[in-house]
């Protein structure tokens, strides 16, 4: 299959829910010439398994599609990513996500079907008149939730699924992963640290893991070489 995308860095695959992937978009190849005039178009969806494992609406299975307007081979200023072209994104602070996902075995999967829509074709002025911001994962570009039928006369590519798949459901793998976490975002045996590390770590951790949460605070003192009381030796 032809490359129509180019990976910008290494996917961000966490050791729980969180997890991106950013790409630019080939254009020469999805438009078949190297200045030609249109929007590159992606149905994209996502797909939660186990549906609703993670109880937060944004993160919810979708399909929508979203275009990138392009003018003599080259994405308009208005539609161009600062950091990339497209993302697949789930996932905020990995602290948060990492409270969210303790206790869980679940899976993302990623889909974007990817087209070609040329200038002066029949679908093109029913895309230029989509609205922008109306799907918030599309951010500012031009979206819509509505089924759109693209015939076989317009360039079609498959990109490959992105599948991210976390288990937080051992009590071995929640202590080592959150401690690899913790000790790489509070890595200074200072007061400050101390004490983020003691306010996350007991966010991060439920009740039913407060043992764990204070293994970590314990073992966190030793190899800093803190008191007992948090303050530095």
């Amino acid at each position: 299959m032809e490359e129509i995308l180019e990976i910008v860095e290494t996917p961000n695959l966490s050791c729980c829910c969180k997890c991106e992937l950013r790409i630019n978009w080939i254009v020469s190849t999805i438009a078949g010439s190297e200045s030609a005039s249109g929007f590159i178009v992606q149905k994209f969806s996502r797909c939660m398994e186990p549906r609703n494992i993670l109880d937060v609406v944004d993160y919810q299975n979708i399909t929508y599609f979203e275009a990138w307007k392009v003018e003599d081979g080259i994405i308009t200023a208005e539609d161009k990513g600062v950091q990339c072209d497209d993302k697949f994104l789930i996932g905020g602070r990995i602290i948060e996500e990492f409270c969210r996902s303790v206790d869980k075995n679940g899976r993302f999967t990623f889909r974007g079907e990817v087209y070609w829509i040329p200038f002066g074709s029949d679908l093109f002025e029913t895309i230029d008149k989509w609205e922008r911001g109306c799907v918030k994962q599309a951010g500012d570009l031009r979206a819509t939730y509505d089924d759109v039928e693209i015939g076989p006369e317009y360039r079609h590519f498959t990109r490959k699924p992105f599948v991210h798949e976390w288990n937080l459901t051992d009590e071995t793998v929640i202590y080592s992963k959150a401690k690899e976490v913790l000790f790489e975002f509070f890595p200074n045996s200072t007061q400050r640290d101390y004490e983020m590390l003691v306010a996350n770590v007991y966010y991060m951790l439920t009740e039913k893991h407060r043992d764990i949460a204070d293994r970590i605070v314990m073992e966190w003192k030793m190899e800093k070489q803190f008191n007992m009381d948090g303050t530095a030796i």
